[in-house]
């Protein structure tokens, strides 16, 4: 994670678990909703910072 995302997730009211769901591999930065392209560095690897657990059977 770099060091602006960083600070903006300690310093805003969000708890660990409503934290921004994608992640830039490259640049680390955090979005709402899955893109395909990072705006910030152009990179194209979005990925799920976490997955929902799944019910077990």
């Amino acid at each position: 994670m770099n060091i602006m995302t960083a600070l903006k997730e300690e310093f805003t009211n969000t708890a660990p678990t409503e934290r921004s769901p994608y992640e830039c591999g490259s640049c680390e930065m955090r979005f709402e909703l899955q893109r395909h392209v990072c705006p910030q560095c152009g990179s194209y690897s979005i990925e799920r910072t976490e997955w929902p657990c799944l019910p077990e059977r």
